[in-house]
């Protein structure tokens, strides 16, 4: 069984940034399937899994957000779960080294009863095939999470198969009354249905920024004693001459990057729209933290 015991080698770690960014910049197609990339074009996902541990990633995670049945059926790639899974694990592992590899695990992409067509059942199943591909990481890292009943499943599929360190991370949207899931869900909410589930690490990811993703830690850490894992995304996306750009650049984070590493986050990196220059800006702010 794995175990968090890295966390106690120093005072805080870098995640990674966003994999689906660097497809979608340097060769993702419209439509073409991010996870298939394993399959396809390995040697791809190598480069960006490196170019991550080179700007400073302590922890990389898989390829594999999407790589449930539901979400791989819209690219007739179903029947392909476990293939893609376990093939993501060789190739993160193959770069990582000594560094930590966490399983990316992302919402089914379809709706389970009452409020969509799939089934509980079928919904567990979808991730417990997943799960038997992703068996050979450190820790299991759930996030995106809207709702408390997939993430519930989710949780319930993976430790039937066994038993690894589990981080649960939500997506918030500000409302008039505070930070909410789309399913109704406020932060104070979430951080009891994590501890119910027993889960390892705790955090939010995706969102509209750093600044934001620092005022939902700051409501967590006031909830529960769980190590903290943010992944914010770069900003709110723009268009500009045809295309996508991230307001939030490497520069620009590197204040909320420091408030992030003093406040307590223990792992910090980057989600939609971050790349591995905003990991060397959160490198530089967690080597003198680190360090000091």
């Amino acid at each position: 069984m794995a175990s968090l015991d890295f966390l106690k080698k120093q005072k805080v770690f870098v995640f990674d940034g966003s994999m689906g960014t660097m497809l979608q910049t340097i060769a993702m197609k419209e439509f073409l399937c991010p996870e298939e990339f394993v399959l396809i074009n390995p040697d791809l996902v190598k480069n960006i899994h490196s170019a991550y541990i080179n700007a400073g990633s302590d922890i990389i995670q898989t390829n594999t957000f999407g790589a449930n049945s539901y979400r791989l059926k819209k690219f007739g790639l179903s029947n392909k779960s476990y293939e893609i899974n376990s093939r993501a694990v060789e190739l993160a592992r193959s770069c990582a080294k000594d560094k930590v590899v966490a399983a990316s695990v992302g919402p089914l992409g379809d709706l389970i009863e009452p409020y969509g067509n799939v089934s509980e059942g079928e919904a567990f199943e979808a991730y417990f095939e997943q799960a038997k591909g992703l068996s050979e990481v450190d820790f299991i890292n759930i996030e995106t999470i809207q709702s408390f009943k997939e993430a519930e499943i989710i949780i319930s599929a993976f430790r039937a198969n066994y038993k690894l360190p589990i981080s649960l991370s939500a997506t918030f949207q500000k409302t008039a009354k505070g930070y909410y899931t789309i399913m109704g869900h406020s932060v104070q909410e979430f951080v009891e249905k994590a501890i119910e589930l027993d889960v390892d690490i705790i955090g939010t990811n995706c969102g509209e920024g750093f600044n934001q993703a620092y005022d939902i830690i700051n409501e967590i850490k006031q909830l529960t004693n769980l190590p903290l894992l943010a992944k914010p995304n770069a900003g709110i996306p723009v268009i500009e001459n045809d295309k996508i750009i991230y307001p939030e650049t490497p520069d620009k984070i590197l204040d909320v990057v420091e408030k992030f590493l003093l406040s307590g986050v223990k792992i910090l990196g980057g989600c939609c729209g971050t790349t591995p220059e905003h990991i060397k800006s959160i490198k530089k702010i967690a080597n003198k933290i680190n360090f000091s």
